[in-house]
């Protein structure tokens, strides 16, 4: 049987080890401090002759970028009725363009160990890759071949409406929470364009058509309407040759 008084020596000693864990943890020590100071990034900015505005944030810990191509356009810029039509578009910039095929993009990024996707708000969409700092050039000539000559085929846009709209069967009309903030956003937006969700309203999504897609994306997706910003192991000469570069600042045909 063990005694009280020594029952009382183990709860002194866990309680004194709790105490002790708080201390290092909590307490700046130098080692923290040591972590702390590893990522000290040098923020830039530059702006190209074609009006893109460039952020770098260098970070040479690591051998990887993520680059991250910012579109001053979101749903709040939906043509009237054609709500979803900003989610639509970025779907379909995975698609193809005039001398890709749908999915090559997120091939040619995976296939290099990267990993890519995308999002849309009310006022912007973006667009990140996360790869070796090596094919950053790559990512680049792609970001821009898909800016400018985006051509996916009929057959593409067709089957990625009907991926959009069971996205948002999936997300929002069968999540009751979803249903309800959705209600809430509209009634507290009466008359304005953050009143309209995002992915759009389901009748309005199901009229989209491949025209629309394609007006919408040459009248926002250009140079002058972007932010690029990159973050990682890059410095800025060498950032800004490779936006200065025939095949980043390239016009649409």
């Amino acid at each position: 049987m063990i005694s009280s008084k020594a029952t009382l020596c183990k709860i002194v000693i866990v309680i004194a080890t709790v105490v002790a864990v708080a201390i290092v943890l909590l307490s700046p020590s130098a080692r923290i401090q040591q972590f702390a100071g590893l990522y000290k990034p040098e923020i830039e900015t530059f702006q190209l002759r074609n009006g893109m505005e460039v952020v770098l944030f260098a970070n040479h810990n690591v051998p990887a970028v993520t680059h991250m191509l910012w579109y001053k356009v979101g749903s709040a810029d939906d043509y009237p009725g054609r709500s979803g039509l900003a989610h639509y578009n970025e779907h379909m910039m995975f698609q193809g363009t005039e001398t890709t095929n749908s999915g090559e993009f997120l091939k040619m990024v995976s296939g290099r160990g990267g990993r890519a996707n995308a999002f849309t708000g009310h006022d912007y969409t973006a667009y990140y890759v996360t790869i070796a700092s090596e094919h950053l050039p790559l990512v680049m000539q792609m970001e821009a071949d898909r800016m400018l000559h985006l051509a996916p085929t009929v057959e593409n846009f067709t089957k990625e409406r009907e991926v959009i709209i069971e996205e948002r069967r999936s997300v929002i009309e069968n999540q009751p929470s979803a249903l309800l903030a959705e209600e809430m956003q509209a009634l507290l937006f009466r008359n304005h364009p953050y009143g309209t969700p995002n992915i759009g309203w389901m009748h309005e999504m199901q009229a989209l058509s491949r025209a629309d897609v394609l007006a919408f994306h040459k009248e926002f997706y250009h140079p002058a309407n972007a932010v690029l910003v990159v973050s990682g192991d890059i410095t800025r000469a060498d950032l800004e040759t490779l936006a200065r570069s025939p095949l980043f600042v390239a016009k649409r045909a």
